[in-house]
């Protein structure tokens, strides 16, 4: 039986299409030092991420990610959602308070992870009589402190604003003046698993919009697998890491077992890994290639305004990158085209996309072969998706006012701005209305929309002819 009320949307194999919007939103699952595990964390630039994620860690390559992705973005930069994944006996640090010998508050560390193990919490005496401060100070530096408080629920009020802990009222009373260190922390990330981040993903919910989704650093195919079942509910675009290999054979085949899957036409494998420079003068990091394609995404889609314009050749060059970890020759190259990944180059010096296309198979799903078809189809099912959640509980008349709307709509907010930047040959959208549906629901909209993309150049030929005829 159809859900009711709601709006479903599904891609049809005859939608064609590319896309990148300005304001698309990309998405990263993985590890941190710290931060929320129960929503996602909405990062606005570079700046931002080590206060809300913790300082770079030699087990994650999170923080280098998003510095990557921001640096190869638009100037303007585009904002990230990112959810933390951590094991199952995950633990928040904490220390509980004392009056005499009669516990009266708990500090716990605002998220989980052995980061909260080095916050200290203090209460210090008031200048007014009764009262008392709330001191954290984090990796022996002060960070916050409250203003007097006259009361525990006081104390628990202020700590709900607090970047390090919450209180948590045990007693009645008010506690001694006092200095405990948290303790107990516990990320549990050995045993981050690919159940573990696909109920990370799960937060990611459709409505928060289209983007990329990457899960830096992981190359295994059952995470690679949760990542697509995750972009083919959502409608999303998978940025895979390949593995970081020399040999062809090891990415030809991983993407060989991935592009049997659902979502394969949608899907970027993308591979070598890359480098950056390093924290220091003279050093380098090793960087996950999902970190500059999903960059790069934002920025030529804000630099050209056509959503059918492949971050690839020219447009695909690094800005912040300075090399790659393989190379890979032309027969190699090819090989790699053809099982669907998305290979980087030297080019002019610059690492450069040299590659556009999806998983889809090159003989029974030509029609996906393009990422920018993908893409464009997904962010079509999304924005009329909007469009169409507008006329939820509007009436279905006989003059059909609501569907002519409704299909109006969907021409002039989805189909005509893609037209206008020619990332379309044609379009079509029909909208009909249900009055009395056997499927057990009041009334329903249907929509059907058909895009017909502009292609890009994969080859390009040229023949050179030196002649005595005059030319």
């Amino acid at each position: 039986m159809t859900p009711a009320p709601g709006v479903i949307s599904t891609i049809g194999d005859d939608i064609l299409a590319q896309a990148i919007d300005s304001d698309e939103t990309p998405f990263v699952v993985g590890l941190s030092q710290k931060g929320s595990v129960t929503e996602p964390t909405l990062i606005t630039s570079n700046a931002k991420v080590e206060p809300l994620l913790g300082t770079r860690q030699s087990w994650n390559p999170t923080n280098d990610w998003f510095e990557t992705s921001f640096r190869e973005g638009p100037t303007a930069a585009v904002a990230h959602y990112f959810i933390r994944a951590v094991g199952p006996a995950h633990k928040s640090a904490s220390k509980k308070l004392v009056d005499g010998v009669t516990d009266v508050l708990e500090a716990v560390a605002v998220s989980p992870g052995e980061w909260g193990n080095d916050i200290d919490v203090a209460i210090v005496a008031g200048v007014t009589g009764g009262t008392f401060h709330v001191t954290v100070s984090y990796l022996d530096v002060l960070k916050e402190k409250s203003p007097e408080l006259a009361d525990i629920a006081a104390a628990v009020a202020w700590a709900s604003s607090s970047s390090y802990i919450t209180l948590k009222a045990l007693g009645a009373t008010d506690p001694d003046v006092q200095s405990v260190a948290l303790a107990g922390g516990d990320d549990d990330r050995e045993n981050v698993t690919a159940e573990v981040l696909a109920k990370a993903l799960a937060l990611f919910t459709e409505d928060l919009g289209f983007g990329p989704v990457a899960a830096p650093g992981y190359t295994t195919e059952a995470v690679h697998e949760v990542v697509m079942a995750h972009c083919k509910a959502t409608k999303r675009v998978p940025a895979l890491d390949g593995v970081d290999s020399a040999d062809e054979a090891d990415l030809i085949g991983d993407a060989g077992a991935l592009r049997a899957l659902e979502g394969n036409k949608q899907t970027a494998v993308l591979a070598p890994w890359e480098i950056a420079p390093g924290l220091t003068e003279g050093t380098t990091r090793t960087v996950p290639p999902s970190a500059r394609f999903v960059g790069q995404l934002a920025r030529v889609g804000l630099q050209t305004g056509n959503p059918n314009q492949p971050a690839a050749g020219d447009l695909g060059k690094a800005q912040f990158v300075i090399g790659l970890t393989q190379t890979y020759d032309e027969e190699q190259r090819k090989a790699l085209n053809e099982a669907g990944v998305i290979v980087s180059i030297i080019d002019e010096g610059k690492p450069t996309t040299f590659g556009w296309r999806t998983l889809a198979d090159p003989v029974t799903e030509k029609a996906w072969l393009a990422l920018s078809n993908a893409r464009t189809a997904l962010l079509a099912a999304s924005k009329a998706r909007k469009v169409l959640k507008r006329y939820m509980f509007k009436q279905l008349d006989g003059e059909g006012e609501t569907r002519g709307k409704a299909e109006g709509a969907i021409i002039n907010e989805v189909h005509a701005p893609l037209r206008a930047v020619r990332a379309l040959y044609a379009s079509s959208v029909t909208v009909t209305q249900e009055i009395n549906p056997d499927d057990g629901s009041v009334g329903k909209l249907i929509a059907n929309q058909v895009l017909q993309p502009t292609k890009f150049s994969e080859v390009i030929e040229l023949t050179t002819v030196v002649s005595n005829e005059s030319v």
